[in-house]
């Protein structure tokens, strides 16, 4: 009997929220290659025969080699000793969350080609530095990036505090890197990239977009902004950039330089935020983009209600658009309907400049998330210390919530998301208690119920 396709894939093994996705997995002994172990046992290589991907949420030890284990998750609560650590003698990925630390030479006898930790829950990490290991994530609290392995082709950098540009100087120095996504970064531009002139992906805040030209290789590039877009002029000089993604407040002020970029297959724009929905006077800018392939548009009023450039993409095969378009959507999705292979996914939402009540959850693809920008609420400087104050404040006031909760937050919003309601409805009364904005009969002192305690 074949083996059920796997659940979870390779990469949000090695950044999605795997808490939550592992809900859906069965326990170790079901037959399957992805599972997870939620209580604590002692683990024998027959009982892993077979298991490919393991997640661990509780404590656990196993003597004997187990060969079949290609990554291996760590959760919160997870505790091993080095014979358990050394005992997965074929594991390549390998992802480490958990609070008690892990030694990472403990695992210096297999070839892991991903690794993703947070700095907090591992020692000697500087025993990485000069190990093949392709694919690196790091949590990060600031402490020196030296210890890259010199050999990474991709690297997730994800701050957790505020620290100097100048602290990811390593990062430049690697000889061999491709893809670079860093979350709670900011770069003053793309000047600050141009040491890594291989990078065919990047991903980051940027204030500005000049010094684009530097990076002759990139492909694809995200601007995460909590600001009105950077202008996107000096992209022109990019022969090779064939996905641009824009989160920011607003339209960068030259639109039509997206016109430029004739060799794009992917267009995201994502803008605004509830509360703040930005206008697009209108879609000319798309007229030169012959080869897109795919556009997504979020959050928008269309003043013109003009969508006739879209319609004239001759080799759009993917379309989303969110927001305020006018009378012509219709007729445009019809017309889609009656091709063959494309996919078309449109929401037409009254859009209001109102903004909803505060940390009100909402479910995306099965998902509950809050979404929001929690610096004057919490009459804090930015979401990013929000985000540090709310799970401080989440740890005491319900600890075992916690690891059900996967954290997001960018430069513009708060971002926090669980698979269960009751858990994001218990982060929601916990901010709008820390907020002062409880609703009538509850008090700042008991945010949640004595179950998520």
């Amino acid at each position: 009997m074949s083996k059920p396709a796997a659940t979870i894939s390779e990469h949000d093994f090695q950044a999605g929220p795997l808490v939550e996705l592992s809900r859906r997995l069965p326990e170790i002994g079901a037959g399957t290659g992805q599972v997870v172990l939620r209580k604590q046992r002692a683990l024998t290589p027959r009982m892993l025969a077979g298991v490919t991907d393991l997640i661990a949420l509780a404590p656990f030890s196993c003597r004997g080699p187990v060969r079949d284990v290609r990554a291996l998750y760590l959760g919160h609560d997870a505790v091993i000793d080095e014979s358990t650590a050394r005992s997965f003698v074929g594991l390549e990925r390998l992802r480490v969350a958990s609070r008690s630390p892990v030694d990472m030479s403990w695992f210096d006898s297999v070839d892991l080609t991903h690794l993703s930790v947070s700095d907090r829950s591992v020692q000697n990490l500087d025993s990485v530095r000069h190990r093949t290991i392709a694919n690196v994530a790091l949590f990060w609290t600031g402490r020196s990036l030296e210890f890259l392995p010199e050999s990474a082709k991709s690297v997730t950098l994800a701050a957790m505090c505020r620290a100097p540009v100048k602290a990811i100087a390593p990062i430049w120095k690697l000889p061999d890197l491709e893809e670079l996504i860093l979350r709670n970064v900011p770069l003053r531009s793309l000047r600050q990239a141009a040491g890594a002139s291989r990078l065919r992906s990047l991903s980051a805040p940027l204030r500005s977009l000049e010094g684009a030209a530097a990076l002759e290789h990139l492909r694809e590039l995200r601007v995460d902004s909590d600001r009105q877009c950077p202008p996107v002029a000096s992209l022109a000089s990019l022969p090779h950039l064939v996905s641009l993604h824009i989160r920011a407040d607003s339209m960068p002020d030259d639109p039509e330089q997206i016109g430029r970029l004739n060799r794009l297959r992917r267009l995201v724009l994502d803008l605004g935020y509830m509360g703040n929905i930005p206008e697009i006077t209108s879609l000319d800018f798309l007229a030169h983009l012959d080869e897109l392939r795919e556009l997504v548009i979020m959050k928008v009023r269309l003043s013109s209600k003009d969508v006739t450039p879209i319609q004239e993409l001759p080799r759009l095969r993917r379309l989303k658009l969110v927001g305020e378009f006018g009378p012509g959507l219709k007729a445009l999705v019809d017309k889609r309907k009656r091709r063959k292979g494309v996919v078309t996914d449109v929401h037409v939402v009254e859009l209001s400049d109102e903004p909803p009540s505060l940390c009100e959850p909402r479910r995306i693809g099965g998902i509950w998330s809050i979404f929001e920008d929690l610096t004057a609420p919490l009459r804090v400087k930015t979401n990013y210390r929000a985000e540090e104050l709310i799970v401080s404040a989440l740890k005491k006031a319900a600890p075992k919530v916690l690891p059900r909760i996967e954290f997001d937050t960018e430069a513009g919003a708060f971002s926090a998301s669980a698979n269960a309601r009751e858990d994001i409805d218990i982060l929601a009364r916990l901010i709008r208690a820390m907020a002062g904005r409880l609703p009538p009969g509850q008090t700042g002192a008991s945010p949640v119920g004595p179950s998520a305690r």
